[in-house]
């Protein structure tokens, strides 16, 4: 084994020490650029979020689901594909309204202000899902595909200036009462 003198001894410490704390700077940048990585996540995360709820908001089916379950507990990537659902059907039901209004070479608006008023009868199926029965030869679908129906009509005249909803009744005989105070209160 060769000898070596303190001098090189020396060198080789200092070398190594310069290395190290070339480490120790180089591992605090990238701790330093990982943590604001981190708080941009964190934030896009967020942001992210609140768009989805925001966009989930809209439909009247996840507001139900909602209440069962937050979404504040779904992980990012399944919130963001159930958004995108969501907003792909809005967006499917948008359009298709835009051609049946194309096809008569009218607006929404000009629609809506052929209407004096709008008398909304909540489904059954909705407001007292107790009440709903299948044995009705008038129903021609389900309770959560009324309830859909239900919330597309809401949203198809939620700007009407006389827009009035009737609430589902035990009776329907004062549902029946409450749109004729409504159709008088029209007129």
């Amino acid at each position: 084994m060769p000898e070596v003198s303190y001098s090189q001894l020396l060198n080789q410490y200092h070398t190594a020490i310069s290395k190290a704390q070339n480490y120790q700077e180089e591992l605090a940048k990238k701790k330093e650029q990982w943590e604001k990585r981190e708080r941009e996540f964190n934030i896009t995360e967020k942001l992210t979020r609140e768009l989805c709820e925001d966009i989930l908001a809209k439909d009247g089916e996840e507001m139900k689901l909602g209440e069962e379950y937050s979404w504040s507990s779904i992980p990012i990537n399944k919130l963001i594909k159930k958004t995108g659902d969501v907003f792909r059907q809005y967006n499917s039901d948008r359009t298709e309204l835009e051609k049946i209004l194309n096809k008569f070479n009218t607006t929404y608006d000009r629609v809506l202000n052929n209407y004096d008023g709008i008398i909304h009868m909540e489904t059954v199926a909705k407001g007292l899902p107790e009440l709903y029965t299948f044995n009705n030869k008038a129903r021609r679908d389900e309770g959560n595909d009324t309830i859909n129906i239900d919330n597309k009509i809401l949203e198809a005249y939620k700007t009407h200036p006389k827009r009035f909803i009737i609430n589902s009744c035990e009776d329907f005989k004062d549902k029946i009462k409450k749109l004729i105070e409504k159709m008088e209160e029209i007129l």
